[in-house]
């Protein structure tokens, strides 16, 4: 199975994710402050250090070899202390929660885009996707 699919199994269909993650994923290059959104988003949200690793890894085609350690990096990080400032939308409580606590976002922060056809590069994005399942599907 793809590394997609099998984050959309514990998490549900990308279009449920917030466009702005599946930006970062697919279009952004893994810099640090975008590989920390998305590990906060996937970390919160009780995907495993390895599901996540993959998936970031497979999302990205020229930058592999750094997004996966930065995935496996930030998720050690947090293993030992979660900063106070990091935030990530909850996908069951349909809230921006603070990472590491049980606690909404206050002022309350709205997500109002999700999926890739509300994203900023929808084509590139499902583009990406499904070059990410393609090749998957032909191992």
């Amino acid at each position: 199975m793809d590394p997609l699919a099998v984050v959309e199994e514990k998490l549900g269909s990308v279009d449920t994710w917030p466009s702005s993650v599946l930006t970062d994923m697919f279009h952004e290059e893994p810099k640090v402050n975008v590989s920390r959104r998305v590990a906060a988003f996937l970390h919160g949200n009780g995907v495993s250090v390895k599901d996540a690793a993959n998936l970031y890894k497979a999302s990205q085609t020229a930058w592999r070899n750094v997004s996966e350690t930065h995935m496996y990096g930030w998720y050690m990080q947090w293993a030992k202390c979660v900063p106070s400032t990091l935030f990530y939308y909850d996908k069951k409580r349909k809230f921006v929660m603070w990472l590491g606590r049980d606690e909404r976002v206050e002022p309350e922060i709205t997500v109002r885009n999700f999926g890739p056809a509300t994203s900023e590069r929808p084509f590139r994005i499902n583009q990406r996707m499904a070059a990410l399942r393609r090749d998957w599907s032909e191992r």
